[in-house]
């Protein structure tokens, strides 16, 4: 199924390629101290690959990379081949992109056809930026109408399965290229080159000691000396099952840093200070963006909270992760550990396909916060789970039955042995599933006034004079950055 699926979505983009002359690639990598720290952007024009990164993004003698992977920091030539959160590039006989072995985050690929260019960034915002897509150019209302809606359909197939075009016009196509590697050639054709990457679990030893050799080898890229910036573990944690689960493992694997939310929701506790301190974690507490006391999490982003939400708003996402602003005095130049994608994998009745997809509205929005602030997000539960019918099988396994509490829709027993068995009280997390980020109401409403306050982290100035025919030449050159 992976083989036929990469396939299949390799027809769709070889339609796309712009015909041009063969040359072999030429790289140009600039450091602009201005942009956001992770932020990078590549123009390919026929083989000229020009790179502009921000200050925190590392570059090698061969590529580029931000974030973190299970193998030594001083071997990028092992990074295509490793897992990573973080994307990057690998500069070689043909430049090998890296998006995120996750779903939540993606690079993004817009393609003028007329003049064959691509602009490649780990930034929607960036892409748009650069090729000069504001408000007022046609291509804009396309992507404001159809680019979230389409990334939804996309990473509920998971990252075999689905169109990688998210939206598209006779002149500009836009593509979501998430989770798997792919090139792009001189001549503009691009080619995912992922490799089959599942294995099996025959008992939850080896499933855990895989969990903690991860934490381990990620701990210790994050950690080298040869960075430019080394960067600080720290897990997030609340009383549910994923991020107790994920703080267990890492604090075993000596992380000692935690973060929890102090917050009412609709009258539940979330705060997790007491499972960190159990773990023997130092915790720091901070507030909920919305306030110590949400009645409801469906509601509209106005007033104070509307203008802290538009960096989140401004992706292909639903706008939720602003859930994670309070914790950014926290989180600059750190690997965050969290229990994303946690529901999908670890529940006992688990019925996730292949592919690691991510079948809800939320954590998708957390890309432009994250550039901005500096830090590599590492979603554990996705570690390992790309094929997860032998993770499943465990979890509904006899050797499993002493840890599964019956609780429809809630019983995680993988979570509850991993966390009690490192010394939480059982009655402390996985009683009652308690939810922190919003379900906003105007998220359609604010994508447009969203995205134009990001582009502006990017070098662009969106001003009057843009009329429904598109950019003209004087505004152009002041919203589209040269490298």
């Amino acid at each position: 199924m992976f083989a036929r699926g990469i396939a299949r979505q390799n027809q769709i983009l070889t339609a796309l390629t712009v015909a041009g002359p063969a040359s072999a690639p030429t790289y140009e990598v600039t450091r602009r101290p201005e942009l956001p720290p992770l932020a990078w952007l590549c123009r390919r024009q026929g083989g000229r690959f020009a790179f502009s990164v921000g200050p925190g993004v590392e570059l090698f003698d061969g590529g580029l990379f931000e974030g973190v992977w299970t193998g030594p920091f001083g071997d990028i030539g092992g990074l295509e081949q490793a897992c990573h959160f973080g994307s990057g590039a690998l500069l070689g006989a043909v430049p090998v992109f890296l998006p995120p072995k996750h779903l939540l985050e993606a690079i993004y690929l817009l393609r003028d056809r007329r003049s064959g260019v691509d602009h490649i960034s780990n930034s929607l915002c960036f892409c748009l930026a650069d090729a000069g897509i504001v408000p007022g150019h046609p291509f804009f209302a396309v992507v404001e109408a159809e680019a979230v809606d389409n990334s939804h359909a996309l990473t509920r197939l998971g990252a075999a399965m689905g169109n990688p075009v998210i939206a598209s016009s006779d002149d500009v196509v836009l593509l979501r290229l998430g989770h798997n590697n792919f090139t792009v050639s001189p001549t503009g054709q691009v080619v995912i080159t992922q490799r089959y990457t599942g294995q099996r679990y025959r008992s939850f030893d080896a499933y855990r000691r895989m969990l903690g050799d991860a934490v381990t080898a990620l701990r210790e890229n994050a950690e080298s000396p040869l960075r430019r910036v080394p960067l600080t573990p720290v897990v997030s944690v609340s009383r549910g099952y994923d991020s107790p689960t994920v703080a267990a493992l890492a604090a075993e694997r000596g992380c000692q840093e935690a973060l929890t939310m102090r917050v009412e929701v609709a009258g539940g506790d979330d705060c997790g200070t007491d499972i960190a301190q159990a773990l023997g974690m130092r915790v720091r507490e901070v507030g909920h963006a919305a306030g110590s006391h949400i009645p409801t999490l469906r509601f509209a982003y106005e007033d104070k909270l509307r203008a802290k939400a538009l960096e989140f708003v401004a992706t292909t996402g639903h706008g939720d992760d602003i859930a994670f602003l309070n914790f950014e005095p926290h989180l600059a130049n750190t690997m965050l550990f969290t229990g994303a994608w946690g529901d999908s994998i670890w529940e006992r009745q688990s019925t996730v396909p292949s592919g690691l997809p991510v079948r809800t509205l939320f954590g998708k929005s957390l890309g432009e916060f994250r550039l901005r602030v500096g830090f590599a997000h590492v979603p554990l539960p996705c570690m390992g789970a790309f094929y997860p019918h032998s993770i499943a099988r465990l979890s509904r396994s006899r050797a499993m039955a002493p840890f599964a509490t019956g609780m429809e829709g809630y019983d995680r027993p993988i979570c509850r042995r991993i966390v009690e068995c490192a010394g939480v009280a059982g009655s402390a997390f996985g009683q009652k599933k308690v939810a922190t980020a919003p379900n906003p109401l105007n998220r359609a409403a604010l994508w447009a006034e969203a995205v134009t306050c990001v582009m502006k982290r990017y070098g662009v100035a969106v001003e009057d004079g843009a009329d429904a025919s598109g950019i003209d030449t004087a505004t152009a050159a002041k919203t589209s950055p040269r490298l």
